[in-house]
């Protein structure tokens, strides 16, 4: 009798199969030759995606040293194919000031440098003083994605004991995750992930993952030879 059973039970699971589908009549993911295998795309966003012609990056009153910004000029030059220029401007940024937190406020530091820029260039504003917005002790960074426009504290990246090696490549690593934004991509991996403190912030590699890179490659961005 349970043989008869185990004979049913069987025929209408393959019949079920048949016309309903089921994961288990084709070959798992791990069963797949490298050639049919998915590749995994960028995590993209339209919000973000400005595509910019030209960035900017503005160092405000001498905030970072021209060794400091002439180093992350030519980092970002040998990876990317867009033209980056560095310019040092003086501006009074007195009225983002906070007294009680002794931090700018970053949004209120966007709305005031409404500086003349050529059609379509990125511009990161770079300042010396500590910066802030609503839900937020600190940040490195804050961009306004609608007028394509970031302001970056150096802060906490300059470490006098480390020398300018340590703040190049801080600057560098965040400024790679801002451009990335400008042109769409939204993942939170490798050179991409939102850091809260500086400790994992420098644990983090100044490179793409390998999707992000393939995406920024594909649309003409990224240079291929950069690793």
């Amino acid at each position: 009798m349970s043989e008869i059973w185990e004979s049913t039970v069987l025929l209408f699971s393959t019949l079920a199969a048949l016309f309903i589908g089921t994961d288990t009549l084709g070959p798992t993911p791990d069963q797949l030759q490298p050639n049919q295998q998915q590749q995994v795309s960028a995590h993209y966003s339209k919000r973000t995606d400005f595509s910019p012609e030209n960035i900017e990056i503005i160092a405000l009153n001498n905030a970072v040293p021209k060794n400091v910004t002439d180093a992350v000029a030519r980092k970002l030059m040998d990876q990317y194919k867009i033209p980056v220029h560095v310019l040092r401007y003086k501006a009074d940024i007195s009225s983002a000031f906070v007294e009680n937190r002794q931090q700018y406020d970053g949004k209120k530091l966007l709305s005031i440098l409404e500086l003349p820029r050529q059609k379509n260039t990125y511009v990161i504003y770079v300042i010396d003083g500590d910066i802030y917005t609503t839900g937020y002790n600190f940040l490195f960074a804050h961009t306004d994605f609608k007028s394509h426009e970031t302001v970056i504290s150096m802060n906490r990246f300059i470490d006098q004991n480390k020398g300018s090696d340590i703040t190049i490549e801080r600057l560098n690593k965040l400024l790679m995750r801002r451009i990335g934004f400008a042109y769409g991509l939204e993942s939170n991996e490798c050179v991409m992930y939102f850091a809260p403190t500086l400790e994992e912030f420098d644990q983090m590699e100044a490179v793409y993952c390998p999707q992000d890179k393939n995406f920024l490659e594909t649309r003409g961005i990224l240079k291929t030879a950069f690793q």
